[in-house]
């Protein structure tokens, strides 16, 4: 079924009478929660094959955050729904029939663990009530089933915990926790304790915001010690005629041999102790610890990156910073030769057969094994001159 045979842009809505155009929209709306259905079952089968694999996305979340335009919190939902369909078969067959619409099926499946029977007066309530409604049973169900059930639902509802952001059109952002009840109540005292120390006459919703931004600074900054900058130290241990010759022995300390790409990786971006030894024990050096890349170079590469990884689709902020060209080949230990990609994407680009090309102050190219694109990533902002070491 073709766009066009849903919305025909020639169609004139003024010459509709109220009663025709009231007609029409619920026609559609039947129509397009049909086709949400069946998009919903297409995606139940595209996350259990794992398709998303193929784009060197972490999740089918990630892919639908990039290549279907949808926020994250959308996308999970709508891979929760997907999912729940599948094993709901009332509830699917009511929404692929256009009887159902996506916000009454979303608050039916919120109701896990449903049988047939309460599925069949879920379908009824849905009939002659609205979606508010389908919600307060949802909610109410789950309250009961925890009083019932004990310290299962709680640990369920435990894993529900979560924070969320989002960014407003006048530049503020709204940031929301999910805490079970007796965490919310500790963060508000926490608030509380440190809204004490503050002589501001205010509102309680600006002394609090004031009192989370002081907990949330005091915290980083107890994470700024010297030492700290670096996530992990690589202890190499090298054979002197590996040296020599670039073949032989390489592996960490604990005796684990080390895969060549694998050592490549780890060196773009974490503090170095060489070992040298010589034949099968006799240690003839060990190197003071480096850091690859100095505090300055990263900041830099952080600002002009959106402090993200530049794979497509990512935007994952703990990262690594990845050489280009590799110091092992000749690639300096520069901004302009560094880029910033999380663990997942920095393995890809070494053991998983994906390349990437470009300037990493412009515009980087990133391409499969078989050399067609994934996609490409120009830098947040550029770096005008180089950061010296």
């Amino acid at each position: 079924m073709s766009i066009t045979a849903i919305f025909d842009p020639s169609d004139d809505a003024v010459t509709f009478s109220t009663a025709e155009l009231a007609s029409e929209l619920i026609h559609l709306s039947s129509r397009l929660a049909a086709m949400e259905a069946r998009w919903l079952s297409l995606l139940a089968e595209y996350d259990r094959r794992e398709g998303w694999r193929a784009d060197a996305q972490l999740s089918c979340v990630d892919w639908l955050v990039w290549r279907c335009g949808l926020s994250r919190r959308t996308a999970h939902e709508k891979l929760r729904v997907a999912h729940e369909l599948q094993r709901r078969p009332a509830v699917r067959e009511g929404f692929s029939a256009g009887a159902l619409s996506y916000s009454k099926v979303r608050a039916i499946t919120r109701i896990t663990g449903a049988g047939d029977e309460t599925d069949e007066w879920l379908l009824k309530l849905a009939e002659s009530g609205t979606t508010a409604d389908l919600e307060r049973v949802a909610r109410r169900y789950e309250q009961l089933a925890e009083q019932e059930h004990g310290i299962d639902d709680y640990l369920r509802r435990y894993d529900r915990r979560c924070v969320r952001a989002s960014r407003t059109y006048d530049g503020m952002m709204v940031i929301e926790k999910v805490l079970p009840i007796e965490e919310g109540e500790e963060y508000l005292a926490l608030l509380e304790a440190v809204d004490e120390c503050s002589a501001e006459h205010s509102s309680t919703g600006r002394r609090r915001a004031d009192a989370a931004m002081a907990l949330a600074r005091a915290g980083r900054a107890s994470l700024d010690k010297p030492g700290h900058v670096d996530r992990y130290t690589v202890h190499v241990v090298a054979d002197l005629d590996a040296l020599v010759a670039k073949v032989g022995r390489a592996e960490l300390i604990d005796n684990t041999p080390v895969a060549m790409e694998t050592l490549r990786r780890l060196a773009c971006d974490c503090g170095i102790v060489r070992h040298l030894v010589k034949g099968a024990s006799k240690p003839l050096d060990i190197g003071t610890r480096t850091s690859v890349w100095t505090t300055a170079q990263r900041r830099a590469i952080q600002v002009r990156d959106g402090g993200h990884c530049r794979f497509p689709g990512c935007h994952r902020k703990t990262c690594d910073c990845h050489h280009l060209v590799h110091a092992a080949d000749g690639g300096p230990t520069a901004v302009s030769n560094g880029c910033l990609l999380c663990p997942r994407h920095h393995t890809c680009l070494h053991e998983g057969g994906f390349t990437i090309s470009g300037e990493a102050n412009e515009t980087l190219t990133f391409l499969r094994s078989d050399g067609t694109v994934v996609g490409r990533t120009g830098g947040h902002q550029a770096i005008a001159q180089e950061v010296p070491r």
